[in-house]
């Protein structure tokens, strides 16, 4: 064959395998873009590690997380309810099985009316105790925190129902309960508007106390005959020492004097 038809040729092919060439690193360069425009959304969702009882209280030491497609999610409902609220206090709602899948809705919190009868122990009985918000001393008292009662009484009048103590001889203060748990710390906060148009606002916070049944027994009697007062436990050794009587708080004071017959006795 004549070379000037073959030159032509091989150009022409050799065009041919260039344009191949291209168009295949084209294709190569393009479909991982396509790859990863495919690529599911991952999801990351909350599970148990172990068993959790009603009442028992969680913390995120107790679960796991776990990345998991958007379709799988889906499945399990947990695609716009991905994220847990950790709340101090807060308790398993129900039983739940380690492994198990869980969102806000297995768990119950403080402020939630059904908290008391999750967390109340066996055998114990929760009690509600109003008190004034100045009335709860010696640092923040929340749900979980153990309390001490003291009571301020007099043997010659009832200190429930009355401010004004009128023998100073016959005060004292004891404490009547000590290291309570508190279940549930319930407070209102007024409004602007409301302490504006009222002139008595309601500012009582109420603790719900886990008692035996002995200690309920006393502390409904110490509600009747005495003022009480409530602070963050001491401990049962320091609680024993809060006792006091008016010769302790007036140096030299010695109560009334009594003459029978000649002689004197101090009460």
């Amino acid at each position: 064959m004549n070379l000037k038809v073959l030159l032509p040729v091989a150009v022409i092919a050799m065009g041919a395998g260039l344009y191949g060439l291209s168009g295949n690193l084209v294709q190569n360069t393009e479909k991982p873009q396509e790859k990863l425009a495919e690529a599911p959304k991952q999801l990351r969702i909350w599970l148990t590690k172990n068993t959790l009882q009603p009442g028992q209280v969680v913390t995120n030491r107790d679960l796991e997380t776990r990345l998991v497609s958007e379709s799988e999610a889906n499945q399990h409902g947990l695609v716009n309810d991905t994220n847990i609220e950790f709340v101090k206090g807060m308790v398993a709602g129900e039983e739940l099985e380690p492994g198990q899948w869980i969102t806000n809705r297995d768990f119950i919190h403080p402020d939630d009316p059904a908290y008391v009868e999750l967390t109340v122990s066996q055998g114990m009985v929760p009690y509600a105790v109003k008190v004034e918000p100045e009335t709860i001393i010696g640092g923040v008292i929340t749900q979980g925190s153990l309390v001490d009662i003291v009571a301020l009484s007099s043997v010659s009048q009832n200190m429930a129902s009355e401010n004004t103590v009128r023998g100073l001889q016959s005060v004292s203060l004891s404490p009547i309960l000590m290291a309570i748990k508190v279940l549930q710390v319930q407070s209102y906060i007024p409004t602007e508007v409301e302490k504006v148009t009222s002139k008595e606002v309601d500012t009582d916070v109420t603790m719900v106390l886990e008692l035996s049944q002995e200690q309920l027994a006393k502390l409904i009697i110490a509600k009747k005959i005495a003022q009480l007062e409530v602070h963050k436990s001491l401990g049962a050794v320091e609680a024993k020492r809060l006792r006091a009587n008016s010769g302790d708080v007036i140096p030299g004071y010695q109560a009334i004097k009594e003459f029978r017959a000649g002689a004197t006795s101090i009460k």
